[in-house]
């Protein structure tokens, strides 16, 4: 979730939005709305916990990118079951967006297993 392999950088900019979303004024539709930037700007700031808070109680209305967002924040609370159930419905569904299909082909979650540390 880097912006140019800059992490500081990228989590300077979460922080931003994050800011900005807690100013926008609304209602039950703009939370919607606005609930798939604020979970990816919590997740991207590293408080997965926060992001499965905003996006769980709305994954059945959520897009596809948002739920991706959802099941990795669960991956990183360590909370793999609920992680691999929304990838697995997300590729029944056909969902290929291809920084999803990297991300959870190279993990744990996506087949790879490590052993000794080494993957």
């Amino acid at each position: 979730m880097a912006l140019d392999g800059d992490e500081p950088r990228a989590r300077r900019l979460a922080h931003a939005l994050l800011e900005r979303l807690e100013t926008i004024p609304g209602g039950p539709d703009v939370v919607l709305e606005n609930a798939g930037l604020k979970g990816f700007a919590q997740l991207s700031v590293g408080r997965p916990s926060d992001a499965i808070a905003t996006l769980s109680a709305l994954s059945k209305t959520l897009s596809p990118g948002s739920r991706d967002v959802l099941a990795r924040a669960y991956l990183a609370s360590g909370q793999r079951g609920k992680a691999e159930t929304i990838v697995s419905e997300l590729k029944k569904q056909g969902y290929a967006h291809p920084a999803f299909l990297a991300f959870w082909r190279d993990s744990p979650v996506g087949g790879i297993r490590q052993v000794g540390g080494v993957k």
